[in-house]
């Protein structure tokens, strides 16, 4: 069985603690990125696959930083999930048509977990 390894990109620090813990209890390897600088880096470091975010980041805008990162790396298939306990209504709009997964709220994290052990 391959390693699983996503990284979680939140700055809210209970929110990512709680994802973190629910993810490594199920095995799951979590890196986290607090800035773009450390997502960069974790991404290309680690071949990162799948990336977990809080779509209400104040610090970068998570609809043109995916499409970017599609854009400039289309040899890789990123498998992307939205967690938040609120989203706004064209944001989600914007994930969907990205193939971005969104989960409503923490309770649903199996979700994630069984996309990873397929």
């Amino acid at each position: 069985m391959k390693e699983n390894t996503v990284i979680l990109v939140d700055d809210d620090g209970i929110s990512l603690n709680k994802i973190k813990a629910l993810l490594e209890s199920s095995s799951i390897k979590v890196l986290t990125a607090e800035n773009l600088y450390e997502l960069m880096s974790k991404i290309y470091k680690y071949n990162i696959e799948t990336l977990i975010f809080n779509p209400n980041l104040v610090w970068i805008n998570v609809i043109e930083f995916i499409t970017e990162l599609k854009k400039v790396n289309n040899e890789l298939d990123f498998k992307i999930f939205f967690i938040s306990e609120n989203i706004d209504k064209n944001l989600k709009e914007e994930a969907k048509k990205l193939n971005v997964e969104y989960i409503n709220n923490n309770s649903n994290i199996n979700k994630i977990v069984q996309y990873l052990n397929k």
